[in-house]
């Protein structure tokens, strides 16, 4: 299995989309803003960060290929997006050794998944603009209980 995450490239477009959509998301923005982890030529899981402020980050969308679930890949990348988010962010201006924030929304039962890796519940108020409000008209929300969750790190300078 390989680990190494790699930014997605045009090609990847539609089957990152795909994986995506298995959860009921879509990709978010342009594709070479994703990032993802590929198994040989098959894409295992992928996400997208978003520099919100100086040090701050917001996980657009996150997901694993259903075939991989259950096998740690999840949290594989989870991992690394929190351990350097700004090295998975394109035109991050972040620079390394100060503390940061990463933010992000969890629907229903992934909530859990996240808690693991560190998260903590927040109010959709603390997220950034627009993903504060990017619930509130949703058609899907009560099926999908969405839950705003927060990622603090504090590195010693």
């Amino acid at each position: 299995m390989v680990e190494d995450i790699v930014f997605a490239t045009q090609k990847d477009e539609s089957e990152l989309q795909a994986m995506f959509l298995a959860y009921g998301m879509y990709t978010a923005g342009d594709i070479t803003d994703h990032v993802m982890i590929k198994d040989h030529d098959r894409i295992v899981a992928g996400a997208m960060l978003t520099q919100t402020q100086i040090n701050e980050f917001h996980l657009s969308v996150f997901a694993v290929n259903q075939a991989e679930k259950q096998r740690g890949i999840g949290g594989t990348l989870l991992k690394k997006l929190l351990e350097k988010p700004w090295c998975y962010c394109k035109n991050s201006t972040m620079r390394e050794k100060s503390s940061y924030r990463i933010t992000t929304q969890s629907r229903g039962m992934a909530v859990n998944f996240y808690q693991k890796w560190g998260f903590a519940k927040c109010d959709f108020q603390s997220l950034a603009k627009p993903f504060d409000q990017q619930c509130n008209e949703c058609p899907d929300e009560a099926m999908c209980q969405p839950v705003a969750l927060q990622f603090f790190s504090k590195i010693s300078t």
